[in-house]
């Protein structure tokens, strides 16, 4: 039985079957030696192998996890690699200042941040030649949108197209009616091979 478990083979059985198990292995090499005859090698049953499939899969699972997560690390590192050397230098090289270099540093830095809450502040300030014309309104002499019954009244609000002009648009029917004796539109009509008279003024 000594000699058994010393070759890590089975020591159960009668003292026959105990001497027929090492007379079967005799002069062997241990990875010739049959797997039934080492101890604890027992067979599997059916539970085992599904509960063993179940943690292999558990396993296999948690290991892609890991590695998603491993390559976005790895990915974020890569990113903010500048972001982390002036980080480290930064530390470093408020290690070695001494107390008057990091006192003057912060009052820099505070002069900085001042001065950018005033360029805010500044730019934040209205500009007072600013005109507010949220419906696009034509400007009058003093550069001031006009009123807009006065829009509505003169037409503006209506538009027209004219192809002959290479698809122009006109507002109101005044601008409309002038622009039939333009050079644009008269130059039109005579590739067209139509008079310019008023009778055809409205072909468009």
């Amino acid at each position: 039985k000594h000699e058994l478990q010393l070759r890590g083979l089975k020591c159960g059985g009668t003292l026959e079957e105990r001497a027929l198990r090492l007379f079967s292995v005799r002069g062997l090499a241990p990875s010739e030696v049959d797997v039934t005859l080492l101890a604890g090698n027992k067979k599997k049953n059916k539970k085992g192998e599904e509960s063993e499939k179940k943690t292999d899969k558990a396993l296999s699972e948690q290991h892609r996890e890991i590695a998603v997560l491993e390559a976005q690390i790895s990915t974020m590192i890569s990113l903010l690699s500048g972001q982390l050397q002036a980080t480290i230098q930064h530390v470093e090289r408020k290690q070695v200042q001494t107390a008057a270099e990091l006192e003057a540093e912060m009052l820099e830095e505070e002069e900085e941040d001042e001065g950018i809450e005033e360029e805010k502040e500044e730019e934040e300030e209205p500009d007072e030649d600013f005109i507010y014309n949220p419906k696009k309104l034509p400007l009058d002499a003093t550069g001031r949108p006009i009123p807009y019954w006065l829009y509505k009244l003169h037409g503006l609000n209506v538009k027209y197209v004219c192809e002959i002009c290479g698809n122009e648009t006109y507002y109101g029917p005044r601008n409309f009616e002038k622009h039939f004796q333009e050079a644009k539109h008269q130059y039109g009509m005579r590739c067209l091979g139509i008079p310019n008279t008023r009778h055809f003024h409205g072909v468009t």
